[in-house]
């Protein structure tokens, strides 16, 4: 697993890792889509333009800059810098120094889209806007990497340094603001800035009349999913008003690669958070997860469909369901498909169950356990988990539900602390809401110690975080492999390592065991019959075994009427195994078997002296 860990001083290495003096184009004369600076670098020392003042050539025979008042810049660390060279070439020559460069934006062409939400759920009506950023168009366009996103409008903040970072993996990035009365249109300014900025004086450039962005605003209507949950208060659109920021050193961010954003179907936004947070760690971690991935509903064999099921949510077809809480049913799932050892489950806040004790569900004989980490969700313990590469599922409630969401990433920008995640944010559609990635700074204006999203009274209520245990090498698994809607489980006991997950392949009638080990080892497993097996006629044949893709040889050392046990040398190091039958579930009509059986007939026939174990006939 890929994991984006993007702190201050990495952010801004390309900078201070040089002399405090290197060429970059002229600061002050530019046309309006040319880079211009928004900080320079003095001494090692981040100081914003406005501290300077450009004098002209005489003494120094260069334009150049001088502090702007005092003799001396202020850093934005707080370093008083005195002018070393005050009738002379001051802190350097103009287009010399280096610094921290922004470019105003001027069209939705350089990636990003503006409109007009109306959440319906909610009642806001369409007091909310949404600023849709293009991560590629908006770094190809302007030819800055990385950055923030920076927009006044009125003189007012509306979105403050919404962080683009280098190398990440999502396309789209979205995130809400309010309109208050504004309809049709708004004429905002719209800067894309290398650095953090702390003033709206600062996003304008310091022109009293900007360069500005009028645009058109289309309206969305969005619905979110209905979680029950009780609560009163009135519903607002978000703002800035209570999100702190502070001191730019405290600006890191962890981003996770890797997650996907499933098409729920009404009301489904809990299994559908479930089924994208067990793919990740499947992708990433190896998880063996036996169901596919894919839109499903209540009773089918998709993974989000089996975890529509196991929360028992009400459902009549994919526009019409209710919402439900999930950790209950993603327990179950775990232990009906034996991951119960093999994932730790932690919950953390008040919604249902609440974090304040251990919670266990029960399926075929099996317990997994989710452990209880307490009420209070703390910022820490979020970025934390994510930066460990746990995955975490959230619900936020706002007034007449919840909805849940998957988290990608977190951070701290000055001082103030964001979350980015993923889901459908629009259920009644099959084909919209999972195109970007929502970006919510975190607040608490109420001070009642619970987080709430972007300034808005929509409140974190649940944390679920998942992490995936190796399974211990040299001990007995009972490994789940599902194909065509049936269920199997293939025993499996790996001296020197363990197995991952097993999936089948019912066109090459094999299997594929992706395994871990270090030292060379024996892999002993059982294959039920039903699953996978080996005929010539009516009696047993050979299989053909694949080590990392050269034949390897094995004995079977058990057979019954339901299963075979197989021992096979594993080399160091290797990845898979396949093993290759004559059948896989389901069965093949007879007329295939009888194929099928011809055909292995003559390949192992070809191989017999090259396999061990051969079956007695």
């Amino acid at each position: 697993m890929r994991i984006l860990w993007t702190s201050f001083a990495a952010l801004l290495s390309f900078a201070l890792a040089s002399s405090p003096f290197a060429l970059i184009q002229h600061p002050q004369a530019f046309a309006q889509q040319d880079l211009s600076f928004s900080h320079l670098v003095v001494n090692g020392h981040i100081v914003s333009i406005f501290e300077f003042k450009v004098a002209p050539p005489d003494n120094c025979g260069f334009s150049h800059y001088h502090a702007y008042k005092g003799g001396f810049v202020t850093a934005i660390d707080g370093t008083s810098i005195p002018d070393p060279d005050p009738q002379g070439c001051g802190y350097g020559v103009q287009g010399q120094v280096e610094g921290y460069v922004y470019q105003f934006i001027t069209s939705e062409d350089q990636g990003l889209h503006f409109s007009r939400v109306n959440y319906l759920h909610e009642g806001l009506g369409s007091e909310t806007g949404r600023l849709d950023v293009d991560v590629n168009t908006l770094n190809e366009s302007t030819g800055i990497d990385s950055g923030y996103v920076n927009i006044a409008l009125d003189d007012s903040w509306v979105v403050k340094n919404l962080p683009v970072l280098e190398d990440f993996p999502y396309h789209t990035v979205s995130t809400d603001f309010a309109l208050g009365e504004k309809s049709g249109s708004i004429t905002a300014t719209v800067q894309y800035s290398e650095y953090l900025l702390a003033s709206v004086d600062e996003a304008k450039g310091g022109y009293t009349t900007p360069v500005s962005l009028t645009v058109d605003l289309d309206m969305i209507d969005i619905e979110l999913c209905a979680i029950p949950y009780a609560t009163t208060t009135i519903t607002r659109p978000p703002t800035l008003d209570d999100v702190l920021f502070g001191d730019p050193n405290k600006t890191n961010a962890t981003i996770q690669y890797g997650h996907k954003n499933i098409e729920a179907a009404d009301d489904q936004c809990m299994p559908a958070s479930m089924a994208n947070s067990l793919q990740f760690l499947e992708e990433t971690q190896g998880l063996p997860v036996p169901h596919e991935h894919r839109p499903g509903l209540k009773g089918d064999d998709s993974l989000v469909g089996q975890l529509d099921s196991l929360t028992n949510r009400t459902v009549t077809d994919r526009r019409n369901g209710s919402g439900t809480w999930g950790l209950e049913g993603k327990l179950k799932y775990l232990a009906e498909n034996g991951l119960q050892d093999r994932v730790k489950v932690t919950h953390f806040g008040f919604g249902i169950p609440p974090g304040d004790s251990d919670f266990s569900a029960t399926m075929n004989g099996r317990s997994a356990t989710s452990t209880g980490m307490g009420t209070a969700i703390k910022y820490d313990d979020m970025f934390d988990a994510m930066q460990k590469g746990k995955d975490c599922e959230l619900v936020y409630s706002w007034p007449g539900g919840a909805h849940a969401v998957v988290l990608v990433g977190a951070g701290v920008t000055s001082g103030a602390p964001w979350i980015m995640h993923g889901s459908d944010l629009n259920q009644s559609s099959d084909s919209d809401g999972t195109q970007q990635f929502s970006f919510e700074h975190l607040t608490d204006s109420n001070n009642d110690g619970v987080y709430e999203l972007s300034g808005t009274n929509k409140e974190i209520v649940q944390i679920i975080c998942e992490q995936v245990v190796p399974a211990p090498a040299g001990q007995q698994q009972a490994v789940p492999v599902a194909i065509d809607g049936q269920q199997f489980e293939v025993g499996a006991l790996l001296t020197t390592g363990s197995v991952d997950r097993v999936t089948a392949d019912s066109d090459s009638r094999s299997i594929t065991l992706a395994v871990q080990t270090g030292e060379a080892g024996e892999l002993t497993i059982t294959l039920p019959r039903l699953l996978i097996d080996a005929k010539e006629g009516e009696s047993d044949g050979g299989f053909m075994i694949m080590v990392d893709g050269e034949e390897a040889e094995y004995d079977e050392v058990r057979t019954t009427e339901m299963e075979r046990e197989l021992t096979i040398a594993v080399r160091p190091e290797a990845k898979s195994v396949v093993v290759i039958g004559t059948q896989v579930a389901p069965e093949f009509p007879f007329a295939a078997l009888v194929m099928a059986a011809l055909i292995a007939t003559m390949i192992f026939a070809t191989s017999r002296g090259r396999l061990s174990g051969i079956p007695k006939s």
